[in-house]
């Protein structure tokens, strides 16, 4: 739960606080540094944990990598998780947070690359995963229907589309609705 580290600067050994976060994007992230700024690594370690590849994606760029004047997706990308590693923040990607116990202050983390299930402690933990798109139809996970919140939805779209889809319907007139239907059209003729 608690990590003894060595503080250079005193020649002491420091309780560091472990800080989990769960989720590696704009909230996720913007929290992460925020804490670092506020303590070092000696008095907080911060770990991170993302279901996705990536980390601190300008989501409000997707519409624009459908309509294709973002050229690819890594120009999304704020910061990468080395960047957060570079700044003490220990950035886990492909990790799915899948069960938190508040009474022994742990989490139980599924390792999508390894297919493991480790638990790790904290003192304190952070959820900051974002919103889901409300999805009130019975036929929502439907071949040709999707969510766009992510690059890798980006990605999915963008398969749809290279493999013949031609005609769309855009649900949501918010912000971001409008501006995919704007590039959905840059597709057609």
């Amino acid at each position: 739960m608690i990590e003894r580290r060595p503080d250079h600067k005193h020649g002491a050994t420091q309780i560091a606080r472990r800080l989990v976060i769960v989720g590696g994007d704009a909230a996720g992230m913007t929290a992460a540094a925020k804490a670092r700024r506020m303590r070092s690594a000696n008095e907080l370690e911060i770990v991170a944990f993302e279901r996705g590849s990536r980390t601190s994606c300008a989501a409000c760029g997707l519409p624009d990598l459908i309509g294709r004047l973002v050229k690819a997706p890594d120009k999304l990308v704020v910061r990468t998780p080395e960047k957060h590693r570079a700044n003490d923040i220990d950035v886990r990607i492909r990790h799915e947070v899948t069960a938190i116990d508040t009474q022994a202050c742990a989490v139980t983390v599924h390792d999508l690359n390894t297919s493991r299930d480790p638990t790790t402690h904290c003192a304190d933990f952070l959820i900051a995963t974002g919103a889901t798109g409300i999805t009130p139809w019975p036929c929502i996970d439907a071949k040709g229907v999707f969510q766009l919140r992510t690059l890798d939805d980006a990605a999915r779209v963008e398969r749809a589309i290279v493999t013949g889809a031609r005609c769309a319907v855009v649900v949501g007139a918010g912000c971001i609705g409008p501006e995919v239907a704007e590039g959905l059209c840059w597709h057609t003729g």
